[in-house]
């Protein structure tokens, strides 16, 4: 398909991320015979883009997090992020159960890790003190990345749309300043995003054309209808959910509600609490498939085929790096990089073996 984007199965709007290959191939003089080298090259490359993508939303995340962290901590923390990352998001198909990686390293749907790219560089511009020059040039990164995503895999698109929208409603008292103050720059941006949603979006949406006939009863009773499909399989719990999303999200919850507690009585002023409210939030999503109401409007807002996707949303493999982090320096006020690195570890070999011995 790299060398001929005129096969069916190939979108038009996808001949981008096609074309870029053939040139890089033509560039190197690589021949279509060498086809597995092509393979190799593609996956190396793509696994190590979605490694630096992952790794940076992380780091960004978590040093929004922890304030007062070590440079050293922020970044083990994200490196186990970014290992979790690649472990806990799976699928089953034609016959094999792998890894996301595995499935998706060698085609278009790079774009995933690139919508973890541009919602760091976001975080970055809103919530980070830098120079002007600087976030413009995170912020052409974005508008870039933005037209790419859209033109190649939309979906992944809708997941940072959705990722905005909660560091808006965290944030809405730092951001809407910074957009009244920096109209000139916040209002063509956001106008060109809605050109880019325009534009690039491939597929109908049910949601839109119930809307325009505001047909809403039957716009209803189709989600839930949906939402029963999903919650009868259609949402492939079963080759997606497993017991380290179990423990992540129960460590998130832990951690949570002991940031909380302590926050009321004047204690860890130095941890971001809304930073933290945003990473919980968004590791939720991964119960949007699992969901009648979610599950059924996402359904209605795409396809039901693709809703399962939306595990891959979740951010929440960095909650057991950051609860385990929190956890251990609370009890001794101290950074503890030994003891760190070693409970998470345990942790994650734990989950294996008990999942294995399930």
């Amino acid at each position: 398909a790299i060398d001929n984007i005129n096969l069916s199965e190939v979108h038009d709007s996808r001949g981008i991320w096609h074309s870029i290959w053939r040139n890089i191939f033509s560039l190197f003089s690589i021949p279509p015979s060498e086809i597995l080298f092509r393979a190799r090259i593609i996956h190396i490359t793509q696994t190590l883009i979605s490694f630096f993508a992952v790794f940076l939303f992380s780091k960004v995340a978590i040093r929004n997090i922890f304030t007062k962290a070590s440079r050293l901590s922020i970044s083990y923390m994200a490196y186990w992020s970014t290992l979790i990352w690649f472990t806990i998001f799976a699928t089953f198909s034609e016959f094999y159960h792998h890894i996301w990686i595995m499935w998706y390293s060698v085609n278009y749907q790079i774009t995933l890790p690139l919508f973890w790219y541009i919602t760091a560089l976001t975080i970055i511009v809103l919530l980070e003190n830098h120079s002007w020059k600087l976030k413009l040039f995170y912020i052409l990164q974005i508008i870039a990345l933005s037209r790419f995503i859209l033109q190649v895999h939309s979906m992944e698109y809708l997941y940072y749309l959705m990722y905005v929208f909660i560091l808006f409603i965290v944030y809405y008292k730092n951001i809407l300043p910074l957009m009244k103050r920096y109209y000139y720059i916040s209002v063509p941006v956001i106008l060109l995003i809605f050109f880019f949603l325009y534009r690039y979006q491939i597929d109908s949406s049910q949601f839109f054309n119930y809307a325009k006939e505001h047909d809403f009863s039957g716009l209803y009773h189709q989600m839930i209808s949906q939402g029963h499909l999903l919650l009868d399989g259609a949402n492939r719990a079963q080759a997606a959910v497993n017991e380290m999303m179990k423990v992540s999200l129960f460590s998130g919850f832990l951690m949570m509600m002991m940031l909380l507690a302590r926050k009321s009585r004047d204690k860890d002023q130095d941890i971001n609490t809304r930073m933290y409210i945003f990473i919980f939030l968004t590791s939720l999503f991964v119960y949007i498939p699992l969901l009648t109401i979610t599950g059924g409007f996402v359904s209605v807002l795409t396809k039901l085929e693709v809703v399962n996707r939306f595990y891959y949303s979740s951010s929440m493999f960095i909650l057991v790096p950051t609860a385990t982090y929190y956890l251990t320096t609370i009890t001794d006020k101290k950074e503890h990089i030994f003891t760190l690195n070693l409970a998470i570890a345990l942790i994650v070999i734990f989950t294996l073996i008990y999942s294995k011995h399930i």
